[in-house]
């Protein structure tokens, strides 16, 4: 791994830049992080952006190695026609948004309540919690916002802010290849998660079911988690622990972050994604799930009925584990639902497809753009 680069702040606002060119869209994200659902919706609207001719620039306060050759050092800094900040937990830069006399736009990703993490990780709880705390302060700083999920809009709306356009991750599915043409078929089950391992992903419950899973089949069954974890810390060694105490470490593989190629041959091979995660914003991997032709089965929190739509098994809840076990081997023993399930996923990934996106997206753009460039 290569050294992790950082970005000073407040000196480098000196001396700044105030030419408008007019199709100049700048992003502020606190940190860019590689695989991360924020992260790579920032990278792709910026990417859109260079496609249709804006002059696009990220900033951030911290960029991973593999990504940082994306961001722009803020000495370079000038003042955009339009700035978006991506707003996800860290304020990192923060300031430095609010003090750029532009129009800025907030894109909305949610913030885990402080709650989940209070128990394991009291540093990332008040992170959260100032988060949360501040966002009705900002309402006013912001001249519209974007969020990646009716689920997100509802919430800012909740905060008192007026301008509010629901609008979905754009992905571009053509960096993800060819999916499987068929539905995958085999004795032994192989769930699939994707996504940090933090509490508010409820790992534990995924534990549980595997377990009643392992009585039910003979031991024929194998979990996947994939993602960012942190064994040594107090989730993390609370799942490994909860794993031996229900006779499933041997079953249970936790991969930690892993490249892409390897994260979709992590989709190729398994039988269905599942995930009973209590707070979501969007949760990209269920859509991934249904590009690559797995079936899904979700517990329904946050913004994950929308994202899911119909083309999933949703339960309204999860305990007993028996009963979430029970409707994961309806799935992986029912070749017509799957089949249909497949078939619905699918079509709904198309919807979030970058080219299905994309138009929309630009409009609004555009829109705000002529908006801040008409006399007051």
């Amino acid at each position: 791994m290569g050294e992790c680069r950082f970005y000073p702040v407040h000196e480098q606002m000196r001396g700044l830049k105030t030419a408008f060119p007019g199709r100049r869209i700048f992003q502020f994200i606190p940190n860019l992080l590689k695989g991360d659902g924020t992260a790579d919706h920032c990278l792709a609207m910026h990417r859109l952006l260079q496609m249709s001719g804006y002059e696009s620039r990220i900033f951030a306060g911290w960029a991973h190695p593999e990504v940082a050759g994306s961001v722009s050092p803020l000495a370079d800094l000038e003042v955009p026609d339009l700035l978006l900040f991506h707003f996800g937990g860290p304020l990192d830069l923060l300031r430095e948004a609010l003090d750029l006399p532009c129009r800025r736009g907030m894109v909305y990703h949610n913030v885990t309540p402080a709650h989940f993490f209070a128990p394991y990780d009291p540093q990332a709880a008040e992170m959260c919690r100032r988060g949360r705390e501040i966002l009705p302060a900002l309402r006013d700083s912001f001249a519209f916002a974007l969020a990646d999920s009716g689920f997100n809009q509802r919430e800012l709306a909740g905060y008192g802010y007026r301008r509010v356009q629901s609008m979905p991750f754009a992905i571009d599915w053509r960096k993800y290849g060819p999916p499987p043409a068929a539905v995958r078929e085999g004795e032994e089950l192989q769930l699939l998660f994707v996504g940090r391992v933090v509490p508010n992903k409820k790992v534990e419950d995924l534990l549980a079911v595997v377990a009643r899973l392992r009585l039910a089949r003979r031991g024929k069954v194998r979990l996947h988690v994939v993602g960012y974890d942190d064994p040594q810390g107090a989730y993390g060694s609370h799942l490994r622990r909860r794993a031996t105490e229900l006779g499933v470490a041997h079953l249970v593989h936790f991969t930690g972050r892993v490249d892409r190629e390897t994260l979709f041959a992590h989709y190729r091979r398994a039988t269905l994604f599942l995930t009973l995660s209590e707070h979501e914003g969007f949760c990209v991997p269920i859509l991934e799930s249904m590009y690559f032709g797995l079936p899904v089965v979700a517990y329904a929190a946050g913004a994950v009925p929308e994202t899911v739509g119909d083309a999933g098994i949703l339960l309204t809840a999860k305990t007993p584990a028996a009963a979430v076990a029970a409707a994961v081997e309806l799935v992986a023993d029912g070749p017509e639902l799957r089949r249909e399930l497949v078939s619905r996923g699918r079509l709904r990934a198309a919807e979030c497809a970058l080219e299905q996106v994309a138009p929309r997206l630009l409009a609004t753009l555009r829109e705000e753009i002529e908006e801040a460039r008409r006399p007051t």
